[in-house]
């Protein structure tokens, strides 16, 4: 049943041929049975069928021709079969009523038909759209430890090259200064000896630092 809706809503080219061979059949043979019917019964409805199977088959303009030359067939029919109108305007209104009726099924059934197929076409598309969510997801995990990794060599290489050269140059320049206070026998000279240990106490510490940091990168 699925199978047989798909070909209705999807045909493929030869499910196409069938469907404008069999839209294009009824019309005459429902034009056959309304006029060996006779004006009296009317066959309208059943012109719906073909119109549908044009829609389908080849889209709203073959489905437009489909529902004129149903109504060509109609009219003609019940000419064949001898009514008559005693006013001649009659016939004119009745065409252009039931060619608007059919017009109407044309765009309605056309629009179903495109919504399902966009629907179709959707629902096939998310499996691969998921795929490449996971395989992005995949590619993300891989990179957040290599930038992770990078981080810690930088902020290594940031501690060992840049803030522990800095204090080295301020703990030469503390001992210079120490030197200095030392020369002239100055009160200072011990609290500023105090600061050169400290500076000193500071570097070691970022050189620790800056090594734990590059052997976690490297672990």
């Amino acid at each position: 049943m699925h199978s047989f809706w798909q070909q209705i809503v999807n045909p493929s080219g030869s499910a196409r041929r069938w469907l404008t061979a069999a839209a294009i059949a009824l019309i005459p043979a429902i034009g056959y049975l309304d006029y060996r019917t006779g004006y009296e019964a009317s066959w309208l409805i059943f012109y719906f069928l073909p119109v549908c199977l044009a829609v389908t088959a080849r889209g709203w303009r073959f489905g437009a021709l489909a529902a004129i030359a149903s109504v060509a067939t109609w009219l003609a029919g019940d000419f064949a079969a001898g009514v008559h109108y005693d006013n001649p305007m009659l016939p004119a209104w009745n065409v252009l009523i039931a060619l608007g009726s059919y017009l109407v099924v044309v765009t309605l059934f056309s629009n179903l038909l495109a919504m399902h197929r966009e629907m179709e076409t959707r629902v096939r598309r998310r499996p691969a759209l998921l795929i490449k969510s996971v395989a992005e997801r995949g590619r993300l995990e891989r990179l957040i430890p290599q930038i992770g990794e990078r981080e810690r060599r930088s902020l290594g290489h940031e501690l060992h090259y840049g803030l522990g050269l800095h204090l080295t140059g301020t703990s030469l320049a503390g001992q210079v200064l120490v030197e200095k206070l030392q020369a002239r026998e100055a009160g200072e000279t011990e609290d500023a000896r105090n600061l050169v240990e400290r500076i000193e106490s500071a570097i070691e510490q970022t050189r620790r630092l800056s090594e734990a940091r590059v052997l976690a990168g490297i672990g």
